[in-house]
């Protein structure tokens, strides 16, 4: 038994997954190999030019506060792509921190 924290890392609480919002997809199969296939190759070679971001990239987790999924890919649009790409590394939660943080300030 791995325990709260660790489950956590693994799955979103009720109702804030991504999937739940209506705005994630699993692509491929939802292990980690998934990345070294070649649909999961053209997928991180391509997403963004479609409006998908990967939610949880890999050396993240104390980020994104969840383990790396190479399946899990948010669709946040075109243009938050080129933006998220150009100024935060390819990072979701970064530029999602940023948004939030500028709408309070």
């Amino acid at each position: 038994i791995d325990g709260l924290e660790e489950a956590e890392r693994e799955s979103a609480r009720p109702g804030t997954s991504q999937h739940q919002l209506g705005s994630a997809v699993d692509f491929g199969s939802i292990t980690d190999d998934f990345a070294e296939t070649e649909m999961g190759q053209w997928i991180y070679e391509n997403a963004a030019d479609y409006g998908w971001s990967l939610s949880f990239p890999k050396g993240y987790e104390d980020v994104t506060g969840y383990r790396w999924e190479c399946w899990h890919f948010r669709y946040i649009g075109k243009t938050a792509c080129e933006f998220q790409n150009k100024w935060f590394c390819g990072v979701q939660q970064y530029m999602l921190e940023f948004i939030d943080a500028w709408k309070k300030a």
